[in-house]
């Protein structure tokens, strides 16, 4: 028996309730709709054509270069579809097993760029969302994938309803319901035949493993999956909200790190609550999912003293030591010597600047009865009665010069701020540009002092 065709009014209805949920359609400002030209999304591009203003939707299609001929016939479906409905469109092709990175599958390389393309796409046109055309077919097999995977309690929530500016208007819709939705209006759609093999797993999961437990245990699995996600999901957003919290009482400006928590601050909550703020950051930064085993081995890690690496993706890593949680690339953690000499404050000159690596560094000398010495975070005040060098700090800590004392102050953190810079005079660290002088104050009035400023390039991923 085929499934009762809806009115227009229900669907639209539907797509409505979607974004008073997830907070889009009270914002109605350009939105790009990703589409591939398969029924989920080409419903998609209907819907919101009925809800949305169609000179503010964009439509993007990637072409992957996967399927050669018929992926070229998929991009100029979407181009024709686009034009004959008015609506402006966005299309690139590339090469994905050519840009594959080092142990990325094709799937995964695929994602990346793909959502790459959508984020550039977005703000090529200034556009607050970005659509996504996912179904609730989508979130029952993630749910089912993850738990066979392993995962705690926001693997079990499935899918976001929103991310930022990436939405799901059509989530709460099975893709049986869409296929109706087209056919009823005469649109065609196309199919991609790599969703037919079974090499993958999530086209395993959709073929074989659900129609498997629907006829030999349980019909109403996608039912009940899709009950498990509508369970966690509060679940999960408290934990969320809780990490955002801890995230940031606890963030720490470190130059050269992605991202860098305070350890102590960090673990108050308990190994668990840190975990979730890192994972709350590899989500915000589109990284991939890790698995309940890769998790739990992160668990442990957090709880050593020592220094430690944990690769996540590609050349992404998370690393720690005694009092510093970070995420960065891997490429700064390796034993390479400093890119940059030593660099001498002219003693001589009443001002001037000067870069050192990503940092600019200004100097400037003051004269003011009284006036306090004092160290900022990017910039500070320090008797001019000396002569100062820049170095990085893994020079300084290689120094001879150097007391073991002081030596074991700055030593925590030498393997993630080993490229920092410091302000020394060989013997004692007077300043270090984004952290301050860390427990190595400097007290009392001077009548001449040097003002220091500095500028960081910001790095992000």
């Amino acid at each position: 028996m085929g499934l009762k065709v809806k009115d227009d009014y229900w669907y639209i209805r539907r797509v409505v309730e979607a974004g008073e949920r997830q907070g889009w359609l009270k914002k109605p400002s350009k939105m790009v709709v990703a589409v591939s030209g398969g029924s989920d999304s080409t419903a998609l591009l209907w819907l919101l054509c009925q809800v949305w203003d169609p000179d503010k939707l964009v439509v993007a299609h990637l072409d992957h270069g996967i399927r050669k001929e018929t992926s070229r016939r998929d991009a100029m479906f979407v181009k024709n579809l686009a034009e004959s409905w008015g609506l402006d469109l966005k299309l690139q092709r590339v090469e994905v097993p050519k840009l594959c990175e080092k142990g990325e599958s094709i799937e995964v390389a695929a994602r990346r760029i793909r959502y790459d393309f959508l984020e550039e796409t977005a703000q090529s046109v200034g556009a607050e969302w970005i659509a996504l055309g996912h179904t609730a077919n989508d979130q029952a097999e993630t749910v089912l994938h993850n738990i066979i995977r392993g995962c705690g309690i926001k693997g079990l929530s499935g899918i976001p309803q929103r991310r930022g500016k990436i939405i799901r208007p059509i989530i709460d819709f099975s893709r049986r319901e869409l296929m109706e939705l087209l056919k009823s209006k005469g649109i065609e759609w196309v199919s991609d035949e790599t969703n037919e093999e079974t090499v993958y797993t999530r086209n395993k999961i959709r073929l074989d493993l659900i129609p498997y437990i629907e006829r030999n245990f349980n019909k109403q699995v996608i039912k009940h999956l899709l009950g498990i996600a509508e369970i966690a999901r509060p679940l999960s957003d408290l934990v969320e909200n809780q990490a955002s919290k801890v995230d940031l009482w606890s963030k720490r400006e470190v130059y050269g790190l992605l991202k860098a928590w305070d350890k102590d601050v960090i673990l108050k909550k308990g190994i668990d609550g840190a975990v979730e703020v890192i994972l709350l950051e590899g989500k915000r930064r589109n990284l991939r999912p890790l698995s309940r085993e890769r998790v739990l081995v992160l668990r442990e890690l957090l709880k050593k003293r020592n220094f430690w690496r944990f690769q996540w993706e590609k050349n992404i890593e998370i690393a720690g030591e005694r009092s510093l949680i970070a995420l960065c690339c891997g490429s700064d953690l390796e034993n390479k010597k400093t890119r940059e000499q030593e660099r001498i404050i002219p003693q001589g000159e009443e001002q001037g600047e000067l870069d050192w690596d990503r940092w600019s560094i200004s100097w400037k000398k003051i004269r003011h009865e009284g006036r306090k010495v004092k160290l900022g975070v990017f910039s500070a005040f320090i008797p001019c009665n000396n002569s100062y060098k820049i170095m990085s700090l893994e020079q300084f800590l290689a120094s001879r010069s150097v007391g073991k004392a002081l030596k074991e102050k700055v030593n925590i953190e030498k393997h993630l701020m080993k490229r920092r810079p410091v302000v020394t005079d060989e013997k004692s660290i007077f300043w270090i540009p984004g952290v301050g002088g860390l427990s190595l104050k400097i007290v009392g009035q001077e009548r001449e002092l040097l003002v220091l400023k500095a500028h960081e390039e910001r790095r992000s991923l």
